[in-house]
């Protein structure tokens, strides 16, 4: 996946298998970003090698993505997180530059309606008018991922409250500098979201995306990936069964199928489809 910061080629990760003297087992997924304020997969890895198979409860602080691991774990074996089959819509991942054009004409014919499109990547005049046609064909999310400067921020957001369809424009100043977005929430129309940033931002008047995995806030306006595996992805939905904004998890395309991703792709998915038998293959598959 190509973003400001530059092409993604692997995501690193781990899985939990957690069971209790009564034989009761539950899964979790450790996914940190450390872009995010997580911590590291190597901090992450040494904590958990450092338990030897044997968990005593404690989880120290620092480790948000390890904590919400554990506590996916045993909100399986406790029940919390039974759910009914619960359709939510999901919006399409689309690849940086031209290559969005093509792909969100293909994403049209499956069904989907909204779209998001890594930004910042390209000369600003070019993906301006990317983000044009974009825009005319779908619902559209803009996300920059840090890359934009507070000039090219108003660029960006004068020409998109110029455009029909545009959600929102998502982290467009480096992680930290949030409150250089707050005058432009008031100046323009176009929506700022914040992601990178939103765990972090209190009091901040617009947006939020929350990543479920990363563990690092529990609440949000739009429930994201943050490329995980079915096990990571299922928690997630279910804690954002009752949101009305359309999921950021259509990323599926990213991925070589791999036996580690069991939702299947679409307009719509679906909390509730995962359950111990497929948690169980995805663990015996790795």
């Amino acid at each position: 996946m190509e973003t400001s910061r530059g092409l993604w080629e692997r995501r690193r990760g781990g899985l939990i298998r957690l069971e209790n003297d009564a034989g009761q087992v539950g899964f979790g997924e450790v996914a940190p970003i450390e872009a995010f304020g997580t911590e590291t997969v190597e901090e992450a890895f040494n904590f958990l090698r450092s338990l030897g198979g044997e968990w005593d409860g404690n989880i120290p602080k620092g480790l948000p993505c390890c904590s919400f691991a554990f506590k996916c774990a045993q909100s399986w074996i406790s029940g919390n997180f039974r759910v009914a089959k619960h359709k939510l819509g999901c919006a399409a991942l689309l690849p940086a530059a031209e290559a969005a054009l093509s792909a969100q004409v293909e994403k049209l014919s499956e069904g989907y309606e909204v779209f998001k499109w890594k930004a910042a990547t390209r000369e600003i005049s070019l993906e301006l008018e990317i983000a044009s046609e974009l825009s005319a064909r779908g619902k559209l999310r803009v996300d920059a991922n840090e890359g934009l400067d507070p000039q090219e921020t108003r660029v960006w957001l004068e020409h998109l409250d110029s455009l029909p369809n545009v959600e929102y424009l998502e982290q467009p100043m480096p992680r930290g500098r949030w409150r250089d977005c707050l005058p432009l929430v008031k100046e323009y129309k176009t929506p700022i979201a914040l992601d990178e940033d939103a765990p972090n931002a209190t009091g901040w008047p617009g947006l939020k995306i929350v990543k479920p995995v990363l563990g690092m806030m529990s609440t949000g306006d739009v429930f994201s990936s943050a490329l995980e595996t079915s096990i990571g992805k299922e928690a997630a939905l279910r804690m954002a069964i009752e949101s009305d904004q359309a999921l950021g998890f259509g990323v599926g395309d990213l991925f070589e199928e791999d036996g580690l991703d069991l939702h299947p792709s679409g307009p719509e998915i679906i909390a509730g489809l995962i359950g111990h038998e497929e948690m169980e293959a995805i663990w015996k598959e790795i």
